[in-house]
């Protein structure tokens, strides 16, 4: 059996269960795109920057919300909704869903390009 993922600042082990926790950053650029979806939007009004600094405020009392090995991404998100929800208790899920980062897809090479690079050195028969 192998030996769990663990962090060396704090020692917290990294949970296998659910989806990894993601880095702070990943939630205060999502206050910017509902800053940015917002700033235009004919039903809601904008998210002012007081409103902003709240949310980060309360993301940030919370120690370990950025270690992704402390917390799970279900738990961060529901820390973000409900900080969220608190300064602007107006806004729909539906709309702080859609406002989320999406990861970058890794790009895999297409599956003739790897067979092709296997066997580079290897002369085709004729």
């Amino acid at each position: 059996m192998g030996l769990h993922a663990y962090c060396l600042d704090c020692g917290s082990v990294r949970s296998r269960l659910s989806g990894p926790g993601r880095p702070s950053g990943f939630f205060h650029h999502a206050v910017g795109n509902l800053q940015a979806i917002l700033e235009d939007h004919p039903k809601y009004s904008k998210l002012a920057q007081v409103h902003a600094r709240l949310i980060g405020k309360a993301l940030e009392s919370i120690p370990d919300f950025g270690d992704p090995y402390s917390m799970s991404y279900e738990d961060q998100w529901a820390v973000f909704l409900r900080s969220v929800q608190r300064v602007r208790p107006d806004l729909p899920v539906d709309l702080i869903e859609c406002v989320m980062p999406r990861e970058p897809r890794r790009r895999q090479r297409p599956f003739i390009d790897q067979f092709e690079g296997r066997e580079k050195g290897v002369e085709s028969p004729k």
